[in-house]
């Protein structure tokens, strides 16, 4: 009887546990479950429950499957502006209810977006993103050139707000990529405005408004993409009016205009990166630099271009920008080389100014003369240059002194008398001089302090390029001078005899650098020796033996000869390396 009746207890009991099951699931499927009735489900039957509630779920969608319902859900919002622009087009509504009819679609998409990024739903608020770009961008440039309903004013307005609206949401939820698109898309579209609607609106509040708000979204975010297209465009379309100012398709720009956008871009850019390295201690990056000569290039050589030859634009130019390259300078040495990061800091500072301090000499005098002091600043940078860390700068010194003989005519003019090109008619003027007198000093000043580890590229190339200046410059000097009691002037002027006198002096060029080459450490010596003679059996070849007689021929021969041995066994005999003077670093 006993056993009996614990039988049916345990059946009881089994009956009540399946009853609890069962009642959870009903709770659970009213989605009114109580609290209590789950804090008394046996383990078994919770776990029973959690097994049918995951059979019955739904799988969670992929990330590929949900492409399809954002796109066709974008491909929805594109049809509902293509029937209000179908709806325009017939005149069933008029333009300016039509364009507000269609800015609005877009603007309700922008609000989508929003609350999508709110929600924490990227894709979704990326999506919603892209189609209003899509409807509001060809709204505004249909509405501002095809329908006449929008004024180059508003139009500009309408895209700079909208654009600055998507860039905000992007900016604020994450949305990398609708950052992206949303400044190219208005910055392609401000471009077309401005050369159809012939207006510089766009340019005013579009571009340069874009520009500083994708820089600081690039900065902020560590987007640095977002802040390219905004500042390409503003650069080429400056860089354009600027280059086709005057021409008849462009007389609706004013002087005026042009100058303040220009200038507004030079203020914006590098006020911008100078607060970012002085006051937030951030090194320059890739962006920065590619944007400063960007700026220096369509800002102060466009605004040279548009102010024109006369004396007062040009000085106003020249002092500006002599300015700012004393201020460039000075914080580069001044604060940038007291930073751990100084590396790039002082790179990008130094050339700044040096390409500013250039700028500023062309327009305040004339080239020869802006040339000579071109060599001269690269001879007090020389002194600067020192310091085995800055390599930069001795690559500057290279610049301004190659610069500088172009501009004084000392190595175009040395290279026609070597050549053969022309008639040597005496020495070079005293700009070219003075040009190889600074060259040599420079050259002087960094082979006296060069570093320890003396056939190091950092060192060999400024020094090869400023010893090949000077060379030719030698070379060409010798030859005006010699020219004429050896070779005569005019109708008795013997060219065999000419051509002799131009390969003895290669020659003896390259025995002098082939001297100075014998020590280790003086490789950019050894690398003018055999240039020159590379040019000099050029030469031969092409107009000593045209051109030439026995004798001429065997006197060409004799000094090219001797060059070639002399130089190489001076060169093999490679005295011992002397210790180099250098400075220590601070």
């Amino acid at each position: 009887m006993s056993d009996r009746v614990n039988d049916l207890e345990t059946r009881i009991d089994a009956l009540e546990q399946r009853l609890d099951t069962l009642n959870l699931r009903l709770h659970t499927l009213e989605g009114s479950r109580e609290p209590e009735t789950v804090a008394e489900t046996p383990p078994v039957a919770a776990r029973l429950v959690r097994d049918d509630a995951n059979e019955d779920a739904e799988p969670e969608p992929s990330e590929w499957q949900g492409i399809p319902i954002l796109a066709g859900r974008t491909f929805l919002v594109l049809a509902g502006a293509f029937l209000l622009r179908a709806l325009t087009e017939a005149d069933t509504l008029s333009g300016d209810l039509g364009i507000g009819l269609g800015l609005a679609w877009a603007a309700v998409w922008g609000v989508m977006a929003r609350r999508a990024g709110r929600g924490g739903r990227s894709a979704d608020a990326t999506s919603h993103g892209i189609a209003a770009i899509l409807v509001a961008f060809p709204i505004v440039w249909e509405g501002s050139t095809r329908f006449a309903a929008l004024g180059p004013t508003l139009g500009a307005a309408l895209l700079a707000a909208f654009a600055l609206g998507i860039l905000g949401v992007a900016w604020r939820h994450g949305l990398r990529l609708l950052a992206f698109l949303a400044v190219l898309a208005a910055s392609l579209t401000s471009v077309g405005l401005l050369i159809a609607g012939h207006s510089l609106d766009p340019l005013a509040l579009v571009l340069l408004p874009l520009g500083a708000a994708s820089l600081g979204v690039a900065w902020h975010r560590g987007w640095p993409e977002s802040a390219w297209p905004a500042a390409l465009a503003a650069d080429g379309v400056l860089a354009l009016l600027a280059a086709r100012f005057g021409a008849p398709a462009f007389d609706w720009v004013q002087a005026g205009d042009l100058l303040s956008l220009q200038a507004a871009l030079a203020v914006l850019y590098l006020g911008a990166f100078a607060g970012r390295t002085l006051v937030a201690q951030r090194s320059v990056g890739a962006f920065e630099v590619a944007q400063s000569l960007a700026v220096v290039g369509a800002g102060f050589e466009g605004a040279v271009a548009v102010a024109g030859g006369g004396p007062p634009g040009r000085w106003i130019l020249a002092i500006l920008a002599g300015a700012v390259a004393a201020v460039a300078w000075a914080v580069s040495f001044l604060r940038f080389e007291r930073r751990e990061d100084r590396l790039w800091n002082v790179t990008c500072g130094t050339a700044l100014g040096s390409l500013l301090a250039v700028e500023a000499l062309r327009l305040a005098l004339d080239l020869p003369v802006a040339g000579v002091l071109w060599t001269i600043l690269a001879l007090g940078l020389a002194f600067a240059a020192v310091r085995p860390d800055r390599v930069a700068l001795r690559l500057q010194v290279a610049a301004l002194v190659l610069a500088g003989s172009v501009a004084t005519g000392l190595v175009p003019e040395s290279i026609r008398v070597l050549a053969g090109k022309g008639v040597p008619d005496g020495p070079p003027g005293w700009e070219a001089l003075a040009c190889l007198a600074a060259t040599t000093g420079a050259l002087w000043v960094l082979r006296r302090h060069r570093a320890l580890h003396g056939r190091s590229w950092i060192w060999t190339v400024p020094c090869f390029d400023l010893a090949l200046v000077i060379g030719l410059g030698f070379a060409g000097t010798a030859v005006g001078l010699l020219a004429g009691p050896l070779a005569g002037t005019g109708e008795s002027l013997d060219r065999g005899a000419l051509a002799v006198l131009r390969t003895g002096v290669l020659s003896a060029l390259a025995l002098g650098f082939a001297s100075l080459g014998r020590r280790r450490e003086r490789a950019e010596f050894r690398w003018a020796t055999f240039l020159i003679l590379g040019l000099t059996a050029v030469k031969v070849l092409v107009e000593d033996i045209p051109q030439g007689r026995p004798l001429t021929l065997f006197l060409t021969l004799a000094f090219f000869g001797g060059a070639l041995i002399g130089a190489t066994r001076i060169v093999r005999r490679r005295g011992a390396p002397r210790p180099a003077v250098t400075t220590p670093l601070p």
